[in-house]
């Protein structure tokens, strides 16, 4: 894999010439699939040219072909840019082509932890040391990434934000319904309720989900209160199954 550093004298450098993969550019042309006039401005190789429908167009600085004197209109450009020009180059793409597909360089790598060994990864970050590239590794089984841009830095973590359902407006209104209609049963067996032993604990518990001060099914949160979990009312029953005893 190769970078080319990217410059502000306007013009192209020796560091531009960066050759796509054939596998690449036929992939990427497959992908977006073209149709109608294509044209390749940067042609080098042929890689995004012949992976091209016809008809295409071919344009290369080095044959004496520039594309900042081509002013025809086409449906497409493919073609992997001179980075140090790179804006003035897309700026006049958007001109002439009603569709631009255009490879950039890479300002961010995260390597899988899955699938790329510790070694190796070492070995490829070495690589990018002098590049204005920031490199980050995404470990096997976790939901992080972690990195550094800098050596002499410590290292970043980021993690997914887990959201969940019961968090949810909708989902908190249909557990409040559902609240409801237990009651609402088990309101139907009040009488046969207040002759068991805990049929008071039960009366209690019933008109207080109806009040809406509990809820029929909770869960413990730890004491220092820092949980991912949403915060809910005090409930009758736990969900590991565990009956609530007090009254109040």
């Amino acid at each position: 894999m190769t970078f080319a550093k990217p410059n502000k004298t306007g013009k192209s450098t020796p560091n531009d010439v960066v050759m796509t993969n054939p596998d690449t550019a036929s992939w990427i042309v497959n992908y977006f699939n073209p149709n109608g006039i294509c044209l390749d401005p940067c042609a080098g190789n042929n890689a995004f040219y012949n992976a091209m429908p016809s008809p295409k167009i071919r344009l290369e600085i080095s044959e004496g072909l520039d594309f900042f004197k081509f002013t025809e209109e086409v449906d497409w450009i493919i073609t992997n840019p001179p980075f140090s020009i790179y804006d003035d180059f897309l700026l006049h793409s958007f001109k002439i082509a009603k569709n631009v597909v255009s490879v950039y360089r890479a300002n961010l790598i995260i390597f899988s932890g899955k699938d790329v060994s510790s070694s190796e990864i070492i070995q490829q970050m070495g690589q990018f040391q002098d590049w204005e590239v920031q490199v980050k590794i995404a470990p096997e089984k976790s939901e992080s990434i972690i990195g550094s841009d800098s050596k002499n830095e410590p290292g970043e973590l980021f993690t997914v934000e887990v959201k969940y359902h019961l968090s949810q407006p909708h989902t908190m209104r249909k557990k409040r319904i559902m609240d409801l209609m237990i009651a609402l049963m088990c309101l139907v067996l009040s009488p046969v309720l207040i002759f068991k032993n805990t049929g008071r604990l039960c009366l209690m518990n019933l008109l207080a989900v109806v009040f809406g001060l509990k809820t029929w099914v909770g869960y413990s949160l730890p004491e220092s209160g820092k949980s991912a979990l949403p915060r809910l009312k005090k409930y009758v029953l736990e969900a590991s199954g565990r009956f609530h005893q007090s009254l109040s």
